[in-house]
């Protein structure tokens, strides 16, 4: 079975949180990554964050060190916030999952990411 990470490093803020979690199973991951995403990033609970954070979902472990911008997961845009707002963490960007921390709502800042480009 391969395991499930989610890795707050990827989503910058000015907390600089550095929590990286990995699970055997999604469920598993999902409710270790809606507690962090509550109890550290301040972000409420509800059915879009964790909509949200399941799409951050990766499959391997976490590596030693944090991705560099541009590379494998590093460069990706930040997720819009939730509905709402957020938690209202104090935070300007958005967490993982954008509503609420663990990718949440990190008191609901950041811009959504820009549209894809038409196609050709």
């Amino acid at each position: 079975m391969t395991r499930k990470l989610i890795d707050c490093r990827e989503f910058p803020s000015d907390m600089g949180c550095t929590v990286a979690i990995a699970a055997d199973s999604e469920e598993e991951l999902l409710q270790a990554a809606v507690e962090h995403a509550v109890s550290v990033h301040h972000h409420s609970d509800s059915p879009e964050l964790r909509q949200q954070l399941r799409q951050l979902f990766k499959d391997g472990t976490p590596p030693e060190h944090p991705p560099m911008p541009g590379q494998a997961g590093g460069g990706r845009a930040r997720p819009p916030p939730p509905p709402g707002g957020g938690g209202g963490g104090g935070e300007k960007n958005p967490p993982p999952g954008g509503g609420g921390g663990a990718r949440g709502g990190r008191g609901g800042g950041g811009a959504p990411p820009p549209p894809p480009p038409p196609p050709p």
